[in-house]
């Protein structure tokens, strides 16, 4: 009796031909098994993994940078105002300060002086925990005020700017107008005193009574 071996290809199928079946019954068998092999369980056409799977790997993250914007709108921009101006460098201690010249210049004093009194008045000033304020001389007024005639340089009478004009007196003491007595004497009968309104720089009888406004060295 022969038996015909299926081909290794039917697969599971192959054991549906059975030993001991006439040849021509074989053949019948095995060209209907071939009709039929599709059907056969395991009959997948080869597991062709293309490396398609199933996952894509489509989570397309995008990345999106972060970019600050805070989502309540407040840009926090922090701009700072402030423009280094410091009107607080103009004071100190008992007056106003002028960093050109080191000094710090009293507040107008209440009442007027003759000159003497006026020395004497700034010698005795206990103000801003300083006691070493003294009577300013006329060299001090033609600096703080600026703009002097070249007659007033030379030592001789004539014109200032007015406080107004003058940049550093107007810083200090705004629009102020009055006459106050120096420390410097011309002689026994005249001091030289000075004018905030018209920049005048005369002298003037000690006995006269005008104003006196101190000063000390440092803020």
């Amino acid at each position: 009796m022969v038996v015909v071996k299926a081909p290794e290809r039917l697969g599971c199928c192959a054991t549906m031909i059975a030993k001991g079946v006439p040849i021509m019954k074989n053949l019948v068998l095995f060209i209907v098994l071939l009709a039929l092999l599709p059907a056969c369980p395991g009959s997948s056409s080869g597991d062709d993994d293309t490396g398609t799977g199933s996952n894509s790997g489509s989570e397309t993250d995008t990345g999106t940078t972060d970019t600050g914007s805070d989502s309540d709108g407040d840009t926090d921009a922090d701009t700072d105002t402030d423009t280094g101006t410091d009107t607080d460098s103009l004071d100190c201690d008992g007056g106003r300060y002028d960093s050109a010249t080191g000094l710090c210049w009293q507040n107008r004093s209440i009442g007027s002086y003759e000159w003497q009194e006026a020395i004497d008045y700034c010698d005795g000033l206990d103000l801003g925990g300083h006691t070493d304020w003294y009577l300013p001389s006329r060299d001090d007024f033609i600096e703080l005020l600026g703009g002097c005639q070249s007659e007033v340089i030379g030592g001789g009478t004539g014109y200032c700017d007015t406080c107004a004009a003058s940049a550093t007196c107007s810083a200090l003491f705004d629009m102020d107008v009055d006459w106050y007595w120096s420390s410097s004497s011309v002689n026994a009968s005249y001091a030289w005193f000075v004018n905030f309104n018209f920049g005048s720089v005369r002298y003037y009888y000690k006995t006269e009574n005008t104003y006196a406004r101190c000063v000390r060295s440092g803020p």
